[in-house]
Formats: structure tokens, sequence, C-alpha cells
């Protein structure tokens, strides 16, 4: 009797002096604490959607081989391959982006407040990437609070109307959105670009580039090349995404086309320029 005493004595005093431990409780979260059993106040870190871009320039008698796109380099496009021409500079933006699967729809969760023309102030998703085809570097698009496995991405390439409308003096300092000199995505008169392509007709002369417009957004959905994309919970998740840039003017006649015929070409040809694994 004595000894059953002793012991449970020791069990209420280990009971009482020990603390419950805070950290972070949720599974999603990228630093989930299994030794934590109170959950703490916003300490939850999450990991993040990102996008890797290949750019790159398949040649349509070549579809098994793909290059490595320059500014640098002449291309041309069939059939009129004679013809080559040079791009100066390729600059347009990617938003609303989602996974799909038989688990449903994944999204990321950040949020921005923009200010319209009359000074209204406005929020929604912020996935918003500002794509420069000169640089392959890796964005991050926003949070992922959920896991799953997903076998499409869909996305837009260029900018909805009301984004377009917005005060871009009010844009967050840093921001895709925000004001940028050096990456030509707004301009006096027109507001926001969201695709612009400048290209010289005939490689050999690049003094005058033929600068291409493209206003509506295009709807891109694309099936995962490795059959399925999964999302780990806690870890970041990249979207490997290539772009053909010469289907974009894939059977233009680069040197008698007008500026608007050429802008319809690629508007046409933009989903088929992208792929996805």
């Amino acid at each position: 009797m004595k000894t059953i005493c002793t012991g449970l004595f020791f069990v209420v005093l280990f009971a009482s002096c020990y603390e419950k431990q805070e950290g972070c409780l949720d599974l999603q979260a990228s630093n989930f604490d299994v030794a934590a059993d109170r959950p703490c106040a916003d300490c939850c870190t999450y990991p993040s959607l990102q996008l890797s871009p290949l750019h790159s320039v398949i040649p349509s008698d070549q579809p098994d081989t793909s290059f490595a796109f320059s500014y640098d380099s002449a291309y041309a496009v069939a059939p009129f391959n004679q013809d080559s021409f040079r791009f100066q500079s390729i600059f347009f933006y990617l938003y609303d982006f989602r996974l799909k699967g038989p688990e449903g729809t994944l999204e990321v969760s950040d949020e921005f407040s923009w200010y319209d023309a009359t000074g209204e102030k406005h929020t929604g998703k912020d996935d918003y990437l500002l794509i420069d085809a000169g640089s392959s570097s890796r964005r991050t698009i926003g949070e992922l609070h959920r896991a799953g496995t997903f076998d499409s991405l869909i996305f837009y390439i260029g900018l909805p109307e009301e984004i377009r409308q917005a005060d871009i003096t009010r844009m967050p300092s840093g921001h895709p959105l925000d004001f940028r000199s050096d990456s030509l995505n707004w301009e006096a008169g027109m507001g926001y670009i969201p695709l612009r392509v400048a290209l010289y007709r005939d490689a050999a002369q690049v003094q005058d580039s033929t600068v291409l417009r493209i206003f509506e957004p295009v709807r891109i959905s694309l099936s995962a090349n490795g059959g399925a994309f999964e999302v780990v919970p806690g870890a970041d998740a990249v979207l490997k995404l290539q772009l053909n840039y010469l289907a974009w003017l894939e059977g233009a006649d680069l040197r008698n086309d007008t500026p608007e015929a050429l802008e319809e070409r690629i508007r046409q040809q933009l989903p088929a320029s992208f792929s996805w694994e």
C-alpha cells in the first residue's frame, strides 16, 4: 500500500510540473511541430506554390527538339523559313492559377488590395506574375494551405479588365503590378500592357522594331505531362512550365502581315504554346 501511494505521488507531481509546449499544429504548415500539444497564435508558416519557367523555341519540323530561347538569336517560322526575325523583348502577365484533380481545386490563399481610378479600394486573390522571356528565375505564386494530387493546371495569360483599370500609382511597392520603367508593363495613354512583344521583322535590320500588344486575357488549360502532380503537406510545390515562342507566330508572314494580324495570330495560338510537368 505504501509503494502504491508513493507511485501516485510522483505521477501527480510530474503532471503538476509539466508545462504544455506551444507550437504549430497545422499539418499543412512547413513548421508543423509534432512535439507541440498547444496551438500557437499565428506562428505557422506555409509552403509556397512556385513557377519555374522554361523559355524555349521548338521548330515545327523538329517537334521533339527544344532549344533555349534567346533575344540574341534569329528565328524563322514555317512556311516562311527563308525569312529570319528576332525578338527584341517579350513581357506578359500570368494570374489565377488553379490546380484541379479528383480531390477538388487548389489555389493560393494570398490577397492584396488595389484602388480603381475613382479611389475605391478592392481586395482580391494575389497570384500575379510578370514574366520576361529573358529570365528563367523561379517565381513564387503564393502560399499553399492544402495538399493533394492534381492532373490539370488552369491559369490566364494577360490581366483581367478590372486590374487593367487600376491606379498603378497606388500598387504595393515591389508588386508585379507596380510601375516598372524597365519592364514596359505600362504605357501612358494605354495603361497596363498585359502581353507585349517587340520584334525585328528582318533579323539583319535591328533599328526599328514592331511592337505587338495583346489586351484580352487568354485562358490556358494544361494536363500534367507526368500524369499527376503531387502537392506534399508542408513542402513547396514547383510548377515547371515550358513556353514555345515560335508557336506564337507559326504560319505568320513576318515581312508582310499587319501588326493587327500578328496580334490576332499570337492570341489564337497562345494555348498551344504551353506545356506543364
